[in-house]
């Protein structure tokens, strides 16, 4: 693993530490604080940081390792939920099996909430929940990078160019890989960006990566 390291989601004795950090940052801090008093925050800033901060220390206090961790966010999942939607359904879940770990390649509408949506099904049916790709070009804040490896998430290097590039798809590819081999679900978009004309088509280059980590 100790070669993955600048790619792969946090392990375990890595989430309090990591955790801690973020406590104290006010960027962070201050997104907690929209996200729970929207309109208060607009009015009272400082005050509503300290009152979403003292809110999430509770919340995270027993957090100790990245299963304890996706329990705290699946209450925020809850809460979007309910503000956000009316209805979330899904169909195939019971051909999953718990003993198998599956490669989902799919379509998105938000690389960030589409997968979630899938992780808080697998979550609340018991299943193993997902490693997720993100591009390195949407981890622009260290707190969001942070957040993004504590929920499984490790990093595509979309900015890297030329020889660089081509080492990173195949450390990519090797970890994804070592991902399925292991028993761990993981999750990728079919392309880069969302289809202009609403047409999903899987990019043929994302198959050679994949292939990649198997070669010899």
């Amino acid at each position: 693993m100790e070669k993955f390291k600048d790619i792969r989601p946090y392990q375990d004795p890595e989430t309090r530490p990591v955790l801690d950090k973020l406590m104290t940052d006010p960027e962070f801090l201050d997104s907690i604080a929209r996200f729970y008093y929207p309109r208060l925050t607009r009015l009272f800033p400082k005050f509503m940081k300290g009152a979403a901060s003292k809110k999430l220390r509770g919340q995270v206090k027993d957090v100790h390792d990245v299963k304890s961790m996706q329990d705290v966010i699946a209450v925020y999942m809850d809460k979007m939920i309910h503000d956000t939607t009316t209805d979330l359904s899904n169909s195939g879940m019971d051909s999953l099996k718990s003993d198998r770990s599956y490669l989902f390649v799919s379509n998105h509408r938000d690389i960030t909430m589409d997968p979630a949506f899938v992780n808080y099904m697998l979550y609340h049916g018991g299943l193993e929940t997902l490693q997720i790709a993100i591009g390195d070009n949407l981890l622009k804040k260290p707190f969001v990078t942070d957040l993004m490896r504590l929920n499984k998430s490790f990093i595509v290097a979309r900015s890297a160019k030329g020889r660089e590039l081509l080492q990173s798809l195949k450390l990519l590819s090797e970890y994804i890989h070592h991902c399925i081999e292991t028993g761990q679900n993981v999750w990728i978009a079919q392309r880069e960006g969302r289809a202009k004309d609403g047409i999903d088509r899987t990019d043929p280059a994302l198959l050679k990566m994949l292939a990649m980590g198997k070669r010899d």
